[in-house]
């Protein structure tokens, strides 16, 4: 399935709504109305900056918890590959952004760090 690896290599803001449709997604409303455009392509840099601020947020408090709780906790699987699935997307969507001019200067020197006690 071409898009599903389209969304994994280029992240949530790096697909268009043909792409979502494709692998059974529902588009956002913006890329409906804008077929063939990504939201990376649509949003102002302030917008971009905002939505991956909270996925590095999100990031942080998944690695809390899994941190707090312990490996060993019941329910731990969800921070677990909340982690590993955040760190990827963030890496595909800085990528993606960089690649069409589009990474706000906040993030240019941002990279996701693969932290010691990070689930593999």
């Amino acid at each position: 399935m071409e898009e599903a690896s389209k969304h994994w290599q280029n992240g949530h803001l790096g697909v268009t709504a043909e792409d979502h449709r494709a692998f059974g997604g529902s588009p956002d409303t913006e890329l409906r109305q804008n077929p063939g455009k990504t939201l990376g392509e649509l949003w102002s840099m302030d917008k971009i900056l905002e939505h991956s601020k909270k996925g590095i947020a999100f990031l942080e408090r998944m690695r809390k918890e899994y941190q707090e709780k312990g490996q060993n906790h019941p329910d731990i699987s969800w921070s677990r590959d909340s982690i590993i699935s955040e760190k990827q997307s963030l890496r595909a969507t800085i990528s993606y952004l960089k690649s069409i001019g589009k990474l706000p200067e906040e993030l240019e020197n941002f990279e996701v760090e693969d932290l010691k006690n990070d689930p593999k």
